[in-house]
């Protein structure tokens, strides 16, 4: 497909010459955009196209992205949203937030703008919302010095982030930036499988498994996100997964609601980033020690709120939907990513035409890479072994239908870092299990109880699989602190779900229940699509975020 005049691809970039009232965000922003006019969808609101099919995303972000650079330093970087590097901060992003903060102008609010919403004022989850925002660090702060201490926390510990600031009831930045020049702070405790005497011969088994790939040879230069250590970089230094979604969430929002002028941090990333007690949020990676205090140049008596998909009690990060979340709410396609998992409609496969097994798929995620420390690869050697058990398999007393299919469709080769244990990967040869067949998500729901097993986080699925009419099977989480989704204050046991231990050690107790239990397993199917209903829908996602951003606005 030919690339297309960036007039037809509706880029954003605040304007495109046509004159804009003084005094406005809108006029702040202009004169601040580069005189290229490269750098897109970073100031204001203006939606970015979304599809109803991952072949029309890709034509049209082939056309439009892939054919035009997206940061005016940059002629590799093709990004949907332009990411800033760390040289570009100060022009690209504290001077357009410093000249909106000196903005004198009486916001112009929708007149049939809806009020903002108390749907979740009484739940366990504003009370979370607000017990985060107690935190000392949150409190005493200078909005300016919170801020820029909270940017350089990002950029130079973690690496990357997005900053968003709302004004005047609509999203005026949304700014993705990434540290090109980053350096970790744990290499120097870093230490990898000892059946390699060094570190080149590790990274050269490794090749030999998965990639033929070149890998940044200093490891001061590899980054974190959770267990996993990243040491390939992506093209444009940073991805953005998600930002594209993430910021159509947003938009709609201010669209919807009334909500008052904050800025916050989004982090992106499978992991929370910033620790209630300001030590080291990279646990894995200090053995049996406990993790030291933040060093002296990033850690500050004040932060920014950062809002993560992906939180634990641990950290002081505000819990905040998902990319999954949105894209099945509002099932749309969203350039960049294209991702088409949950566009169609999922057919009500009527309860009694269900297949009274236990299903899983999904990658070898998960900080362990054996079946005695990853759930998912033990749920797959279960699977495997209860075939030739005749308690478990299609021969089994209760029913004659096999207890469960579990599978691992890929084995997710990134390198692994658990606590007091050295820098792995998996081994594919020695793995007792073989990959199984990919089955779309659509076509899971053919199966009365679905398998919930988080990866390396939680998995994202979960709001899925809630309106997915098939009992959760939900695995503990082996991590004493626990991965969690914003909406998970909510659950209840035996109400919404089927809990399952951590080890799996009653798996099949738990199985046979729901087989014995046919009419309890529909309730709890019942009960579990009303709270996705109410809480998770594309409606209640908004309110949800809503309430975030005026929570935030209001401490």
């Amino acid at each position: 497909m030919r690339a297309l005049a960036r007039s037809e691809c509706q880029l954003s970039f605040v304007n495109l010459g046509a004159p804009v009232q003084p005094d406005t965000v809108e006029a702040v922003l202009d004169r601040h955009c580069d005189p290229g006019r490269y750098l897109r969808n970073i100031y204001g609101s203006q939606p970015i196209p979304t599809f109803d099919d991952a072949y029309e995303c890709r034509r049209f972000t082939s056309a439009c992205y892939d054919g035009w650079r997206s940061n005016p330093d940059y002629d590799d970087m093709r990004q949907v949203i332009s990411i800033l590097t760390e040289q570009q901060i100060d022009k690209y992003l504290l001077n357009p937030r410093r000249d909106l903060l000196k903005l004198a102008v009486r916001c112009d609010i929708h007149p049939t703008m809806r009020p903002s919403s108390r749907l979740f004022e009484q739940t366990p989850i504003a009370e979370n919302l607000r017990r985060r925002l107690r935190l000392p660090f949150f409190m005493r702060r200078s909005e300016c010095d919170a801020m820029e201490n909270t940017l350089r926390y990002l950029l130079h510990h973690m690496r990357c982030g997005v900053y968003v600031r709302i004004q005047c009831n609509r999203l005026a930045m949304f700014v993705p930036f990434v540290n090109t020049e980053y350096r970790n702070p744990w290499s120097s405790q870093l230490k990898w499988d000892p059946r390699f005497r060094t570190l080149d011969e590790y990274l050269d088994e490794w090749q030999r498994l998965y990639h033929k790939i070149d890998i940044i040879g200093d490891p001061s230069r590899w980054w974190a996100n959770g267990n996993l250590v990243c040491n390939v970089v992506p093209p444009g230094f940073w991805n953005g997964h998600g930002t594209v979604a993430l910021r159509d969430m947003l938009v709609e929002t201010c669209a919807r609601f009334d909500v008052d002028d904050c800025e916050f941090f989004v982090n992106v990333r499978d992991h929370p980033q910033l620790k209630a007690d300001l030590t080291d949020p990279f646990d894995a990676f200090w053995g049996s020690c406990p993790p030291p205090a933040l060093p002296d140049e990033v850690r500050r008596d004040s932060y920014c709120p950062i809002v993560s998909s992906f939180v634990a009690d641990d950290f002081a990060d505000l819990p905040f939907p998902s990319v999954d979340d949105w894209e099945l709410a509002s099932r749309k396609v969203f350039p960049g990513d294209c991702r088409d998992l949950y566009t169609r409609v999922i057919p009500d496969v009527p309860w009694n035409e269900r297949v009274s097994t236990a299903f899983f798929r999904g990658s070898a995620t998960g900080a362990g890479v054996t079946a005695a420390t990853n759930q998912r690869l033990q749920a797959a050697l279960l699977s495997k072994q209860w075939t030739m058990d005749d308690r478990y398999n299609g021969r089994n007393p209760i029913d004659g239908v096999a207890f469960l299919d579990a599978g691992v469709t890929s084995w997710n080769p990134r390198h692994k870092k658990m606590p007091g244990s050295p820098l792995q990967f998996l081994d594919r040869e020695s793995i007792e299990v073989a990959l199984a067949n990919r089955v779309h998500m659509r076509d899971q729901i053919r199966f009365k109880y679905q398998l919930y097993i988080a990866g390396h986080c939680a998995a994202a699925r979960y709001s899925f699989l809630m309106q997915s009419g098939s009992v959760i099977m939900r695995c503990a989480s082996p991590s004493r602190n626990e991965s969690s989704l914003w909406f998970f204050p909510l659950l209840e046991p035996w109400v919404d779900h089927v809990p399952v231990a951590a080890d799996l050690s009653d798996l099949a107790e738990r199985i046979a229940w729901c087989k014995q239990h046919d009419l309890e397993c529909e309730r709890i199917v019942e009960n579990c699509r009303r709270l996705y209903d109410r809480f998770i829908s594309r409606n209640a996602l908004m309110e949800y975020c809503c309430l975030v951003i005026n929570t935030i606005a209001q401490r």
